[in-house]
């Protein structure tokens, strides 16, 4: 009986292991070798449970007080921390989240998306917008081909770990119900809500929310569009008015 306990424990174990594997894994996708390179980028938020915790998920300024960042995010954090890109934690980078202001949706599959507002900050008496610049969302239909970026607090394996990274690539594909915006752009475990930036114009166009690229240059990564969610499109207007409740 013992060893038969033993012999179930052992494989409730590693069943758990591959399955958290598996979802690790998931949002964990790097397009062949890792081309990331670290960025100071004022518009990029770390979206964490705690002031001082290092693992996240990530987010992008879009107005005074608006970010948006992926669906599955939702519900994990309490604070936007800008200006991390060091592991460091500054006071008057840290704004609260305004309860109540979550609005998004996710599935894993083409509608993972959260926008949300956040409070003044407390020594500042000001909005993250009001000290540092914000990404111009385009509503515009995007294209194959269109070169973009993702920056965002993703895992390496190396000193630069959970802090703020820049990547480059093209979109490859958008999906036939054009929900979903495939690209080769780096991005690993908390990038998830990094946004998908348009490098012709240097505008928001998507939310990175999931992986897909493998290290021999097959398979992308994937992004909720912008322009293809009327819901995230409401939404969106309703967080930089401010009037979520």
């Amino acid at each position: 009986m013992k060893n038969s306990n033993k012999l179930l424990s052992t494989t409730f174990t590693l069943v758990s292991f591959l399955l958290i594997s598996s979802s690790f894994s998931s949002y964990a996708s790097l397009c062949g070798q890792d081309d990331r390179k670290p960025s100071q980028n004022l518009k990029v938020a770390k979206l964490v449970k705690e002031v001082k915790s290092l693992k996240g998920c990530s987010a992008a300024l879009i107005g005074k007080n608006c970010l948006i960042t992926a669906g599955h995010c939702r519900g994990h954090f309490k604070y936007a921390k800008f200006s991390t890109w060091n592991k460091t934690n500054i006071a008057e980078n840290v704004y609260q989240l305004v309860k109540g202001s979550v609005y998004g949706h996710n599935d894993l599959y083409d509608h993972d998306w959260s926008v949300f507002n956040v409070q003044k900050n407390d020594i500042t008496g000001k909005y993250p917008g009001e000290v540092g610049p914000s990404y111009q969302v385009d509503f515009s239909k995007p294209e194959v081909s269109t070169p973009v970026r993702v920056s965002g607090y993703g895992y390496s394996s190396n000193d630069l770990r959970y802090t703020q990274q820049t990547s480059t690539g093209i979109i490859t594909k958008i999906d036939g119900e054009a929900t979903v915006i495939y690209h080769n752009v780096d991005a690993t475990h908390g990038n998830s809500g990094s946004g998908l930036i348009n490098e012709e114009n240097g505008k928001l166009i998507g939310v990175h929310f999931k992986g897909g690229c493998r290290k021999n240059n097959k398979g992308s990564n994937k992004a909720t569009s912008i322009f293809y969610n009327q819901k995230l499109n409401k939404a969106i207007s309703i967080c930089l008015s401010g009037t979520f409740k």
